[in-house]
């Protein structure tokens, strides 16, 4: 049986604890605005990935994915490599696959890794013939370790076979070489002070 002294001092706690209750409604109080998302950025210390080339892929031809990091030879039937800026759609709303290819910069011993903007649709990544990376999902950012198959002073050919399965625009979005760890610049709604006096309540 509890002692009567003790049963009131809970129920004391209690009806405090119930008087400092706060209610959030999470109804109120919306602001919004309009926009594009905000840029996905590396902070100083990455190098931009540039050089890069492409070409159609004879996705029957099966060796030559084994031909890595070569694919010097147009396919037959083919085309040769051509210049490629990033964010140019190749694709033309075509249901293909296509190479990209370029050389890495050099980067110091560390967590050498690359990390892209996207890839429009879905991507295989390449680091001097070695498969390192598997990417399904457009517009999404992500990153490929590249230490596995890194040729320390060496070249370090990097290819890409990017597929555009739904039609539409395809492409590869810039990317970033880099060593050590990666810091983003977050969006402004992440930030724990930001000014949203300018944003509309609904």
């Amino acid at each position: 049986m509890v002692p009567a002294r003790l049963l009131a001092a809970v129920l004391s706690l209690a009806a405090g604890a119930a008087l400092s209750r706060d209610t959030w409604s999470l109804d109120r109080d919306w602001r919004f605005r309009a926009g594009e998302p905000a840029p996905f950025s590396l902070l100083p210390g990455g190098a931009a990935v540039t050089g890069w080339t492409w070409r159609p892929a004879d996705t029957r031809n099966t060796a030559e994915t084994a031909e890595l990091p070569a694919l010097d030879l147009p396919p037959t039937g083919g085309t040769l490599w051509s210049a490629y800026g990033p964010g140019d759609d190749v694709f033309q709303g075509r249901k293909m696959f296509a190479w990209f290819r370029t050389t890495l910069p050099d980067l110091p011993s560390g967590g050498r890794a690359l990390l892209f903007t996207m890839v429009d649709d879905d991507g295989r990544v390449w680091l001097n013939g070695r498969q390192v990376a598997e990417h399904h999902g457009w517009n999404d950012p992500f990153e490929v370790k590249l230490n596995a198959a890194w040729k320390p002073g060496g070249s370090n050919i990097l290819t890409v076979l990017v597929g555009n399965s739904g039609g539409g625009p395809g492409r590869i979005g810039p990317a970033t070489a880099y060593s050590g760890q990666a810091h983003f610049f977050p969006p402004p709604e992440a930030a724990t002070v930001f000014d949203d006096a300018g944003w509309r309540r609904v």
